[in-house]
């Protein structure tokens, strides 16, 4: 064979396999490129800020109470804002209840034990025959507390 058919058949074996590649890699309808338009319109745009770190209040203000029990409802939560008067929280009135039975119950033995109460003083008193005593406890002969007590 010539040196020319060669170089010829070489040429066509090149450009057939060209061809095939460009026909087995070219682009298909899936692969084009599409665009999808929209009406223009008016939305509310929010916004977050996402940080780490710890919260510090301006006013801490420390709440106690002069007893002790079992919180039946609280009215505010961490961070309200409350107000001079405002009730938040109230006590299980059940213990209350109760000791306040039980308190009433000593009063009325007590009662019953000394039926003449011991009165306290602060200045010197007269008994009988005029003498005088001293500041502090005085006991009466007389039934004052009829009136000072009440159940």
């Amino acid at each position: 064979m010539k040196k020319s058919t060669k170089i010829t058949w070489t040429v066509i074996g090149a450009v057939a396999l060209a061809a095939l590649l460009w026909l087995a890699f070219r682009p298909t309808a899936k692969d084009s490129v599409s665009l999808e338009t929209d009406t223009v319109k008016k939305i509310d745009i929010s916004s977050s800020v996402t940080a780490t770190g710890t919260v510090e209040p301006v006013t801490e203000v420390e709440v106690g109470t002069q007893v002790s029990g079992i919180i039946d409802k609280l009215y505010a939560d961490y961070n309200d804002v409350v107000k001079a008067g405002q009730v938040i929280a109230e006590m299980d009135k059940v213990t209350l209840q109760a000791e306040l039975k039980s308190a009433t119950a000593t009063l009325g033995s007590g009662r019953l034990r000394n039926p003449y109460p011991v009165h306290y003083s602060a200045g010197p008193h007269r008994h009988a025959g005029d003498r005088r005593c001293g500041r502090g406890r005085h006991r009466t002969g007389e039934r004052r507390s009829e009136g000072l007590f009440h159940s």
